[in-house]
């Protein structure tokens, strides 16, 4: 829009967008709502102006609402922030889910949620997803540990912890949230995988660590990555 804006000031601006070009731009946003996204850009715009539009298609919000708070801004010289994105997850009846989301815990192996951490951090959930592709559901929402991931680790250096991905949706019918599905990684398995990006097979519900029972036998699973930030 401001580079149509600055064409509209100045006809014989460098950059230019001209209304054709702008009716050329609405498939790409009416896709942004589809199960085919296309974003390439359909005329030739200098690098700069190209990189800034396809920057702010990136940023669209696919969710709504949730509980996942931001990456925490007291943290001690050295210390480090576990992030985790949530990107998507593959499910062979995808379309049909109502206000589907995520719930990520930090459990021990009695399912228990992880003393010790405050408690809109020790289990946040991802907002509603409004975005389809095929057979996933797209999240793209980040959740962060809001301790510093090197003093967690030091504090509970004797136990597993595990990193529990619940996925939930709303039953109309019965008007209530219910857990479809579920996955779970331990920090040791995540340091071991040098954090990155990480695919998770799915398991049956109910949410349980010590009876895990394989959900689908498709090549269907969570994708997330892992960073861990120094401050």
């Amino acid at each position: 829009m401001k580079i149509r804006y600055n064409t509209i000031l100045d006809p014989f601006c460098k950059f230019s967008l001209t209304s054709s070009d702008m009716e050329k731009l609405v498939k790409i946003i009416e896709n942004l709502y589809s199960d085919s996204m296309d974003t390439e850009i359909p005329f030739k715009l200098t690098s700069d102006y190209e990189e800034n539009i396809k920057a702010s298609l990136d940023t669209v919000k696919y969710t709504t609402g949730g509980t996942l708070l931001p990456k925490p801004q007291r943290m001690r010289r050295g210390d480090k922030i576990l992030g985790v994105e949530i990107q998507k997850i593959g499910l062979k009846d995808a379309p049909k889910y109502f206000d589907p989301f995520i719930t990520f815990s930090f459990m021990d192996c009695d399912n228990n949620i992880i003393s010790g951490l405050p408690k809109d951090s020790a289990s946040q959930n991802t907002g509603t997803s409004n975005r389809r592709e095929g057979k996933h559901i797209i999240f793209n929402s980040k959740a962060y540990l809001h301790v510093p991931y090197n003093r967690f680790i030091n504090d509970h250096e004797k136990e597993d912890i595990y990193l529990v991905f619940e996925f939930k949706h709303y039953k109309p019918s019965k008007d209530k949230i219910s857990t479809r599905c579920w996955t779970f990684i331990t920090l040791k398995e995540m340091e071991q995988n040098n954090l990155g990006d990480i695919t998770l097979e799915l398991y049956a519900k109910p949410t349980n660590l010590k009876k895990i029972r394989l959900f689908t036998a498709k090549k269907l699973y969570l994708k997330l990555k892992f960073t861990l930030d120094t401050v």
